[in-house]
């Protein structure tokens, strides 16, 4: 069993002959971002900008679910989501890379940044109806494991990507195995992809339809038949490289 984005980075040839277009569709899209905020100016070191950016997320699913605001969070919470936020990226660090460092104030004060950016981003442009799900839940298919998506609101799955990064054709992949392995199970009824990244205040959303047909010439319910397809068989066709 893997995880969603073991597969959606892995297995190259699978992917490259489903979305042919991939690489100079996200190059295109990057030209175009809608834009929600100005861009975050960032003082913590690389070494640490993932914990901050799993913290901010953290945040914004604590405050999500409670209803409440990042900036109304007491320091102990926030230290305490920074601990759980270190321990998560350090479950995937490989031996011998020695421990992360701790969190000091400037990082805490930008994962609170990032969750109230991230949750200005669903109060300006998400839409107005239904109810915002953070993590909402997939069943695992074949030899792909079960997970949660970042967040989904109506028909609307999203995907946060707080790194200093552009947007990458796997970030469209992942979108993709979500709505694959919703259309598998009956769920959720997928019909637009959404990226957000809240450290440059952009984002990029597409509709199924047009996504499908852009990345691959096909309409949605062939292009996910043929996800569900993949890894519901013993040993893929493109094996994982």
């Amino acid at each position: 069993m893997i995880t969603e984005t073991s597969f959606a980075s892995s297995h190259h040839g699978f992917w490259h002959e489903l979305l042919p277009m991939g690489e100079s569709y996200i190059r295109s899209c990057n030209v175009e971002l809608a834009r929600f905020e100005r861009p975050l100016a960032s003082s913590s070191p690389a070494q640490v900008r993932g914990i901050v950016n799993e913290l901010g997320f953290r945040l914004f699913s604590l405050c999500s679910r409670e209803g409440s605001g990042p900036r109304s969070l007491t320091l102990d919470v926030v230290a305490r989501e920074a601990d759980s936020a270190r321990e998560f990226i350090a479950s995937f660090r490989q031996y011998g890379r020695g421990p992360l460092p701790q969190l000091n104030d400037d990082g805490l004060r930008e994962g609170v940044a990032l969750a109230e950016r991230t949750r200005a981003f669903f109060s300006r442009a998400a839409p107005t109806d239904g109810t915002l799900v953070v993590g909402p839940s997939f069943p695992g298919c074949g030899w792909l494991s079960s997970c949660n998506g970042d967040a989904l609101w109506s028909t609307t799955i999203y995907e946060i990507k707080a790194g200093d990064r552009s947007f990458r054709s796997t970030d469209v992949r992942q979108l993709l195995i979500y709505c694959a392995l919703g259309f598998a199970a009956k769920l959720y009824e997928l019909d637009r992809i959404c990226l957000v990244n809240p450290r440059h205040g952009v984002y990029f959303s597409e509709s199924l339809n047009d996504l499908c047909a852009a990345l691959a010439g096909r309409p949605p319910t062939e292009v996910l038949s043929d996800i569900v397809e993949y890894i519901s068989t013993a040993v893929g066709e493109y094996g994982s490289g």
